[in-house]
């Protein structure tokens, strides 16, 4: 298994495994409904400008061609960022959500970040366990309404440096 920064070449790999993932984990995804290959198209286009401006810290484990997981982490002040994760339910409790973390926390800290915030929701218990053991804490819970979908969201941080 590689974990290495997503690239150009990624992407119809990441488009066919963000379409698998929502089928898998609708809650995590603000979707309104499952992803076709045309809207992630813009949604990708925006997110390589981002890594270009490094505004976007983003990887990716692949092994054999396949996506197995994606981290991003999107700075969203001057020294913070948010973070968006999703790893193939059969690849989940294998560390492999916890390398990708890794790396991109390591990536948002060289880019100035120094905490990073993460919104699941509040039916996620497994992802809140997951950020929590990672170093993240809860520090509130709030309702959220993103694109017409309405959700109940745990907060959870973490300070990088």
């Amino acid at each position: 298994m590689e974990i290495r920064p997503l690239s150009h070449d990624d992407m119809d790999r990441l488009s066919d495994f963000i379409i698998d993932a929502y089928e898998s984990f609708p809650q995590a995804m603000w979707f309104g409904s499952k992803p076709s290959r045309e809207s992630l198209e813009r949604i990708f286009y925006n997110k390589m400008r981002g890594i270009a401006e490094r505004m976007v810290s983003d990887f990716v484990a692949l092994q054999g061609g396949l996506v197995l997981g994606e981290c991003e982490i999107v700075k969203t002040g001057w020294d913070s960022g948010i973070v968006g994760m999703v790893v193939r339910k059969e690849f989940l409790r294998t560390r492999i959500g916890t390398k990708l973390l890794d790396a991109a926390s390591s990536y948002a800290e060289e880019i100035g970040m120094r905490k990073l915030r993460v919104e699941v929701s509040s039916d996620n218990e497994g992802a809140i366990k997951f950020f929590i053991v990672n170093g993240f804490a809860p520090i509130r819970k709030m309702k959220m309404d993103k694109e017409g979908i309405e959700r109940t969201v745990v907060v959870l941080e973490k300070k990088v440096r």
